[in-house]
């Protein structure tokens, strides 16, 4: 198993999280809901708490997470890296992930036309850099991974909300976050027409290949497939 390099700092962590070194609260404070961005909380079967998210995409690759098999325990906002810059920068990464295997990934969640920024890019491949010289790869989850098209940011909702057993929320932590409403149960009715066991099943094996292709990369192949996919969208 890889654990993660010195250098990191974590909240303290409890419960299932503790034997894999994965913080129960994040390692910078998260932002309240106001403004355009959606924020909120994730109740995960995978997590000791409810994971917060920052984005839209974020939630996607969060329900990606829960589905894959392949996932053992996720959490966001993990541990906190200076950067030898000057001035000194901090660095949160979005998700700390841990595979069946043991392996242990830290993530950044990123729309590839935002990594394709040239300020960003610089900043990443900064922050890639220094992981190498810690021994690990910073990977990515590229919304090109997450949801290569509209339609599967659905797929991936109603995965989790018909598929999945029912997630609690916890009440009463973080008021100004919004929640995301799983803690209900849905009836047939509600349910996309047909949807079942083989359904999910299906959703799950391409989340799992979708997540092994992008753990996969180091950073050099992520901006090129960031940039082949900005390619295609011109020639579109």
């Amino acid at each position: 198993m890889h654990n993660f390099p010195p250098g990191w700092r974590f909240a303290t962590p409890v419960d299932t999280a503790s034997s894999h070194g994965l913080a129960l609260s994040a390692a910078r404070r998260l932002v309240s809901r106001s403004g355009a961005r959606s924020r909120g909380r994730f109740p995960s079967l995978k997590a000791p708490v409810a994971q917060c998210y920052e984005s839209q995409l974020e939630l996607a690759a969060f329900r990606l997470l829960e589905l894959a098999p392949s996932v053992r325990v996720f959490t966001s906002q993990p541990a906190q890296l200076r950067l030898s810059t000057r001035p000194a920068v901090r660095y949160t990464p979005d998700l700390a992930v841990v595979l069946a295997d043991g392996v242990q990934h830290i993530v950044e969640v990123k729309p590839a036309r935002v990594l394709l920024n040239p300020s960003v890019l610089d900043r990443m491949r900064e922050v890639a850099r220094l992981y190498r010289e810690l021994g690990q790869e910073l990977r990515f989850l590229l919304d090109i991974d997450i949801i290569p098209t509209p339609q599967h940011a659905g797929v991936l909702r109603d995965a989790v909300h018909f598929g999945l057993p029912k997630r609690e929320v916890p009440r009463g932590a973080d008021p100004e976050l919004e929640e995301e409403d799983c803690s209900q149960e849905p009836t047939e009715s509600q349910a996309p027409s047909g949807y079942g066991a083989a359904d999910l099943d299906a959703v799950r094996l391409k989340c799992d290949r979708r997540l092994e292709s992008a753990l996969s990369r180091d950073f050099e192949r992520t901006v090129a497939a960031a940039r082949a996919e900005q390619w295609e969208g011109v020639r579109a």
